[in-house]
């Protein structure tokens, strides 16, 4: 039977836009791996060629959002892995670009990854809407994008986090012991952000929507 569940993860994984997939099924296999490993207790690393834990996977931008960074470490380390968010300067340290490290096991960080860019755009989407709202009630949509994104990104925590402690998700050792060694100087910063309430809710409001139970399922 296992090898049947890692085969369907597997299958799972597959489902992308790319694929051929709608953004909602997509999302929807992406979640339902997280539900497969915590069911069956499958450690990951044994799904596909690699047998130990990455160096990590890199999401290279040349801006990445508070309201990003935040959606990107929900979902790592409610799915096993860790993101680290590495920020360099070029060109005589003027220019800066981001680049954020997955770090965990190899279906573990596709399955962030998937995840990620799939809520993402949902995100994205959702904010374009609430911008125009506040751009034709008010005039300007100043940190009207932000105040979503940072709205959205606590359901998707709340979302996760429910169904993690669930699944009894436990992140690998091996991932900490990883981190410890590719980032031995890594620190957490607390951000905080001013937020716009109505558009603050719409986000929230938006991200439960985007996991609901009725979607995965």
């Amino acid at each position: 039977i296992k090898m049947d569940i890692k085969a369907k993860i597997e299958k799972l994984l597959a489902k992308t836009v790319e694929n051929g997939c709608t953004m909602e099924e997509a999302v929807a296999a992406a979640k339902m791996v997280q539900k497969l490993i915590g069911k069956y207790h499958i450690e990951l690393a044994e799904v596909g060629n690699e047998t130990e834990t990455a160096d990590g996977e890199i999401l290279d931008a040349k801006s990445v959002r508070k309201w990003e960074i935040r959606l990107i470490s929900t979902i790592a380390r409610n799915m096993r892995c860790e993101a680290i968010i590495s920020h360099r300067y070029t060109a005589g340290n003027i220019n800066r670009k981001s680049f954020v490290y997955i770090i965990g096991m190899d279906a573990d960080r596709k399955a962030v990854i998937l995840l990620y860019e799939k809520l993402r755009k949902i995100c994205k989407v959702g904010m374009r809407k609430e911008q125009n709202y506040h751009k034709s009630m008010y005039g300007n949509a100043k940190g009207i994008a932000d105040s979503y994104g940072f709205g959205f990104t606590v359901a998707i925590k709340e979302e996760m986090t429910k169904q993690a402690k669930a699944l009894v998700l436990v992140k690998p050792k091996e991932v900490d012991d990883k981190v410890q060694e590719l980032f031995p100087n890594v620190k957490t910063r607390r951000v905080n952000v001013s937020c716009n309430a109505h558009a603050y809710d719409s986000g929230m409001s938006d991200g439960h929507s985007a996991m609901s139970v009725s979607a995965i399922e």
